[in-house]
């Protein structure tokens, strides 16, 4: 039998991890009685003192114990949602957090431990989805997620199999694009004229660029003497914050694409507007974004959302 120390919900508690009569790995959660803060010594020594209280009389093990699969699978999804914060891109994790917030407060209101759901609880809930008008491209989302987090959940011994994987996978729905034509088009640019965004319009229409990847363009990705322009910045927004990396989507995002006379034009436009802009205003001027092409008046980058 071993033991070590865990926190859940702000509190210490001591994990007993141990074979059954079966030979199968289980793990008991006993509370110290302590909070975190401040009492990591004190929880420690509570430890030692259960370990050997078991070790003296493993029957208690089975009597006194609750397992650890019995707790809320709601407690869970949120316990193994806050351990991805570290591993998956901020974008992944504000998505995860939208579905886990929606599926912990259905599990919780109908009382669902990790240990009891089940193929038809995970099949209601899809319904209940379905009925709230999501797609199934949307569902398909939230099935991903919760398969994910019952997968971590065998790794960490609370479960034998993952029940997600005895329901029906929802279906996605093909996606069909749109696009303008070419009169389409030039009444786009007639529209934008002189507006703030008119620049950036132009790039995304020209290139299908993201609106990300639009923003993360830098001067000093655009290569004026061979007409081309590199696509390896991105920009986006994490609860009105301006998060700007260059890791980009997937491999094939990282491009580099010819410069068309009339982007180019507009660019050098751009650039000597905001030379003028920056000259003007002087200390107001935003310094922070000097090599981003999409900024406002005052050098300021453009939020996605905008």
């Amino acid at each position: 039998m071993k033991a070590s120390l865990q926190v859940k919900n702000g509190k210490y508690y001591a994990v007993l991890s141990y074979k059954d009569e079966f030979g199968q790995d289980k793990r008991k959660w006993i509370a110290t009685g302590y909070e975190e803060k401040g009492n990591k010594r004190k929880a420690e020594q509570k430890l030692s003192e259960i370990l050997q209280k078991y070790k003296d009389n493993e029957n208690l093990i089975e009597t006194h114990t609750k397992p650890t699969n019995d707790i809320p699978l709601s407690e869970y999804l949120n316990q193994w949602y806050q351990s991805r914060k570290n591993e998956v891109e901020e974008l992944t994790f504000e998505s995860y957090g939208f579905v886990i917030k929606k599926m912990t407060k259905y599990f919780a209101k109908n009382q669902i431990t990790l240990n009891e759901l089940k193929p038809y609880d995970i099949q209601t809930y899809y319904n209940t989805l379905y009925k709230e008008g999501k797609t199934g491209n949307t569902v398909m989302h939230y099935h991903v997620v919760l398969r994910e987090a019952l997968q971590n959940a065998i790794k960490l011994g609370l479960i034998s199999k993952n029940v997600a994987d005895f329901v029906d996978r929802p279906k996605k729905e093909k996606f069909h694009s749109d696009f303008y034509n070419k009169d389409e088009l030039k009444q786009l640019f007639e529209v934008i004229k002189g507006d703030p965004l008119e620049l950036i319009i132009h790039i995304t229409a020209y290139y299908g660029l993201r609106r990300s990847e639009v923003l993360g363009l830098k001067w000093s990705s655009i290569d004026f003497n061979n007409k081309l322009i590199k696509i390896n910045h991105k920009v986006v927004s994490i609860k009105g914050k301006l998060i700007c990396k260059n890791k980009m989507k997937n491999k094939t995002s990282n491009r580099t694409l010819p410069l068309i006379p009339h982007i180019e034009e507009m660019l050098l436009n751009e650039k000597e507007r905001q030379r003028k802009n920056k000259e003007l205003c002087g200390d107001a001027y935003d310094n922070r974004y000097l090599d981003y092409v999409c900024v406002n008046d005052i050098g300021t980058l453009y939020y996605p959302d905008y």
